[in-house]
């Protein structure tokens, strides 16, 4: 199931981290989900998608287009390492 960022971690522990000043905020990212899967080798894969802080945070429409998406991740990953 994708995570909201915010909803798994406090939005100022973020704002303190090297990765939201080094990289995130300097490139505009401010609300993001996390994508996890098991790959069928046992290794995890993931990805993340984020958006400035200008547009809408994500919505669950939003999560589900991710879970429809996850099967097409799985499988071109797969394919990637393999």
């Amino acid at each position: 199931m994708p995570d909201i960022i915010d909803e798994v971690l406090e939005r100022k522990i973020l704002e303190r981290s090297d990765l939201y000043n080094e990289f995130l905020k300097p490139n505009g990212m401010h609300h993001g989900v996390n994508v996890f899967f098991l790959l069928g080798n046992g290794m995890l894969g993931g990805y993340r998608i984020w958006r400035s802080k200008d547009k809408l945070p994500f919505t669950e429409r939003d999560i589900d287009i991710s879970n429809q998406l996850k099967p097409y991740f799985v499988r071109f990953s797969a394919i990637r390492i393999f």
